[in-house]
């Protein structure tokens, strides 16, 4: 399927390390989902083969310059401004596809969920995220579920530029920014559910 095979080959051009976390934070994205009583909205954004696009949020990252994603320490004013149009790096290749010829409307579902998770997933429930500040209702729901798994994936796995944080560390982050950077329903939900799919 063409679809699957262009984001597939964006993905490899990707780090192993964002490959791993986009693979960890699509798991996640979806326990959320299901937890919550979204299965049917999964549903919808799914190819024949049963695809979805969670595992694609940072796809965009395959065009940003492996230096800064590999630097050790941290980036410059300059890279941190490169490093954030990952989000609508994505969302454009999700676009691309959208755009280029007729679609079968699951595709279209496909393109439309992959494009929102891309562009919105660094959005704050507060309104102070970007790249569009929207805030929280606005921020498509699949984005605010993605950006709870994300920020815990983040601060639970090793990276080059800083400790990795014990599971209860992240928890109580999620629950200090649950309702300015996180919406605060995800939050609690999540926070429920870690001791039972999270491995300590």
């Amino acid at each position: 399927m063409k679809i699957q095979r262009v984001l597939k080959n964006h993905l490899r051009n990707c780090t192993p390390e964002v490959q791993g976390h986009c693979f960890r934070v699509g798991v996640l994205t979806e326990t959320i989902f299901l937890e919550m009583g979204y299965g049917s909205q999964l549903a919808e954004g799914q190819l024949q083969d049963g695809s979805v696009p969670l595992s694609y949020h940072d796809i965009g990252k395959s065009l940003v310059p492996k230096t800064i994603l590999e630097k050790p320490g941290a980036l410059t004013a300059g890279e941190r401004v490169i490093m954030m149009r990952h989000s609508q790096l994505g969302a454009g290749m999700f676009k691309e596809l959208f755009d280029d010829g007729p679609m079968r409307p699951e595709e279209k579902a496909f393109c439309k969920m992959g494009y929102d998770l891309c562009r919105h997933h660094h959005e704050w429930y507060n309104g102070k995220g970007s790249p569009d500040q929207l805030r929280g209702s606005e921020i498509p729901f699949v984005a605010r579920v993605c950006a709870v798994a994300d920020a815990w994936d983040a601060m639970t796995t090793p990276r080059c530029y800083r400790e990795v944080m014990t599971p209860d560390a992240a928890l109580d982050e999620i629950r200090r920014y649950a309702g300015t950077q996180f919406d605060p329903e995800i939050a609690e939900v999540f926070c429920a559910l870690a001791p039972h799919v999270i491995h300590r």
